[in-house]
């Protein structure tokens, strides 16, 4: 397990895996020096702080649940790949620049946060529920990656997408 807590900020430089869980609290941010792997759960704030991790250009991938929650923040910058083998929830503000691949392996993508990707491609994979109650944002969304999976529409907010692809 890892935990980022208080304030300031945290560099992962050798941090290439957790056996457990990732966690921020307090205003801590994170920002990924490395390929990382977190075979457990990671969430991102405390619902109360302002806690961010940024990626980059490194790939991170998560076995468990991730959760970004309210006033926190998961920023996307990069090329890489992001994987969740697990459910996101997005009750914070999930966002990002750059070409990187974002995959969702496990489940829903829901939570009343934030979305704004304005040229990731966000890919879910598996059958769940997706949408919330807040507008988001996708510069390449495609649902149904990996076969035949039922995506359920969730919440009032409006969802925008520059390409579409349903497989």
């Amino acid at each position: 397990h890892l935990t980022l807590s208080g304030s300031g900020a945290k560099s992962l430089t050798l941090v290439s895996s957790i056996g457990g869980n990732l966690v921020t609290s307090g205003t801590a941010t994170g920002t990924l020096a490395a390929n990382m792997g977190v075979n457990g759960s990671m969430t991102i704030g405390d619902g109360t702080n302002a806690s961010v991790i940024t990626t980059g250009n490194f790939t991170l991938g998560v076995t468990g649940l991730t959760t970004i929650a309210a006033n926190s923040t998961l920023t996307h910058s990069g090329n890489a790949t992001l994987t969740f083998s697990n459910a996101l929830v997005i009750n914070g503000t999930l966002s990002g620049a750059g070409s990187g691949h974002i995959t969702v392996n496990g489940g829903d993508v829901t939570g009343n946060g934030s979305v704004n990707l304005t040229n990731n491609n966000f890919t879910i994979n598996t059958a769940g529920n997706f949408g919330g109650n807040t507008a988001w944002t996708f510069y390449n969304l495609t649902i149904g990656g990996a076969g035949n999976a039922t995506t359920t529409a969730t919440g009032s907010g409006g969802i925008t997408v520059n390409t579409l692809t349903i497989d």
